[in-house]
């Protein structure tokens, strides 16, 4: 297993550990859910190899185990889904953007997802998906959304993938999940309606926030992505405001919150989504143990 993950996995039990008898206000850490794991290792949203095997990493670090022994939650592992990797021979042009790559192959993977996802919630589980790169909760969101009308979105990770196909620099999908999902942004995913023609955008922006943002304005969060943050309004709190007022404060700005999505930065992105908890199922984030190196 690779040595960042491993001991960033490790790190992320100890702090769930440590939690689970935390009691304060409105936070407090959920036990006995009914879970239902799938592996979802795509990773064609990016350039980067390897992330097939998130999944198995995941799951031989003995976190999912974790989670039974020491929480006290009910899983059943629906197993890995099989995607079909090979890259579109062609990127997708779009009059006023960069060359988009690889959407045929992410909308198909995404679909897998949706459907696979659907599943899960109809077997009443708690979906808990191991990736993969980001682009994975194009499928993810669009079932839980489904399911839930007025969902919410609190998103956990260095960066907001907000970008549109207008605004990213880099062409590539990792980059536009939460983008895909937002109902004031359908008009700039228009363009993309054909390949994604089973995808409907249903979140408000009023009903995400952000926590852990570290590059808002630098490369990976571009200009246009930032004022789309303030013109929507979307609440963002950084790993500053979080050692500054808790975690309590910034889960309850949003209280009716159904979908937390966990992002591991560590050298290869690893990015498991937990749907439909409540608002007060995080008791601690701690940037250094969880969000980076």
């Amino acid at each position: 297993m690779n040595s960042v993950l491993r001991r960033n996995l490790a790190k992320l039990q100890c702090a769930l550990k440590k939690d689970l008898n935390f009691n304060t206000g409105n936070c407090f850490f959920t036990r006995n859910l009914n879970i239902g794991v799938q592996g979802a290792g795509y990773g064609g949203g990016q350039p980067k190899s390897g992330l097939i095997h998130g999944p198995e990493l995941i799951r031989g670090s003995g976190f999912i185990q974790f989670l039974v022994d020491e929480v006290g939650h009910d899983i059943k592992d629906y197993g890995d889904l099989t995607f079909d990797e090979t890259r579109d021979k062609s990127p997708t042009i779009v009059e006023g953007c960069v060359p988009l790559n690889n959407v045929g192959s992410i909308s198909r993977a995404n679909f897998q997802i949706y459907e696979s996802t659907r599943k899960i919630l109809s077997d009443n589980r708690v979906p808990l998906t191991l990736g993969g790169d980001h682009s994975i909760s194009i499928g993810t969101l669009a079932a839980v959304s489904e399911a839930r009308q007025d969902i919410g979105i609190l998103w956990v990770d260095a960066h907001a993938d907000l970008n549109t196909p207008y605004t990213t620099n880099s062409g590539n999908l990792h980059g536009l999940p939460m983008g895909f999902h937002v109902k004031e942004l359908a008009h700039d995913f228009k363009c993309l309606a054909t390949q994604f023609n089973w995808l409907v955008p249903r979140i408000p922006a009023k009903n995400i926030a952000y926590i852990g943002l570290r590059e808002i304005g630098g490369r990976f969060n571009p200009k246009a992505q930032r004022e789309n943050i303030k013109r929507l309004g979307i609440k963002t709190y950084t790993m500053g405001d979080v050692d500054r007022l808790g975690i309590c404060e910034p889960i309850s700005s949003k209280p009716t919150l159904y979908l937390e999505i966990l992002s591991l930065d560590s050298g290869q992105r690893i990015f498991a989504n937990i749907c439909s908890v409540r608002c007060g199922d995080i008791a601690e984030l701690d940037y250094n143990q969880i969000l980076d190196n």
